[in-house]
């Protein structure tokens, strides 16, 4: 099958952002120029509108009134509708601070959704944030459970990986809390993006975290304590 969008302003990193046609076939662009031809084509009218490549969200809870914390695949089908709906084609289902049980409930029921559902290929894998963060400030808690909160514990790492079955590609932990470098260097051995967040950190501990393994930052300047007057609340 091929679609012609014709009178489109193509955003294409590198090159002037100009009127042109979009010729697509089998679900794939084809070509991008000016007069494509539409002989036997379905043709859209872009009406002057900007066309960008899918978005990618690799931190999203949820959406369309679904949380991916209700370990449903029903949740994540609804969810990742209501995203491709406004644009974003590939994102990664985050799981919030919560008990083993629920993480694992998380992942099951993400698993589940990718093998039965046609949507299963705009995820392709999934994110935690916590639960190893320190808790030391409310202002750094955000909406994560602070009493849920713990240090990295080795048997509950290897069991939520086991069930992951490759499919967990972040794992977000505060490098102030013990342990969190053997936490990181476990994340760099298994190929796992290790972030930052949630975290009271000082800068000699966000360092040596980075030196074990942490390679990205959640939240980058949202509640840190430094940019915070002390009597402000978060």
């Amino acid at each position: 099958m091929t679609t012609v969008i014709k009178n489109a302003f193509p955003v294409i990193c590198g090159q002037e952002v100009c009127r042109r046609d979009i010729t697509i076939k089998d679900g794939k662009i084809f070509s991008v120029g000016s007069d494509q031809s539409t002989d036997g084509a379905m043709v859209i009218d872009a009406e002057g509108g900007y066309v960008f490549p899918g978005f990618i969200d690799e931190h999203v809870h949820g959406g369309g009134g679904a949380d991916f914390m209700d370990a449903e695949p029903e949740a994540f089908e609804t969810a990742v509708k209501a995203h491709l709906k406004h644009g974003t084609t590939q994102l990664l289902p985050t799981a919030m601070t919560a008990t083993r049980e629920d993480l694992l409930a998380f992942v099951g029921a993400f698993k589940e959704f990718k093998a039965g559902s046609k949507y299963g290929k705009n995820t392709p894998g999934i994110h935690l944030e916590g639960p190893y963060f320190s808790g030391a400030n409310a202002k750094s808690t955000g909406a994560q459970k602070n009493l849920l909160m713990r240090a990295p514990d080795p048997e509950e790492i290897d069991s939520i990986l086991n069930a992951s079955q490759g499919y967990l590609l972040r794992w977000d932990a505060a490098p102030d809390v013990d342990t969190a470098c053997v936490f990181a260097r476990k994340m760099r051995d298994n190929g796992i993006i290790c972030s930052m967040a949630h975290s009271a950190a000082t800068s000699e501990q966000a360092q040596k975290g980075i030196d074990n393994g942490y390679n990205h930052v959640t939240h980058y300047y949202n509640a840190v304590t430094t940019y915070h007057k002390k009597d402000q609340t978060v």
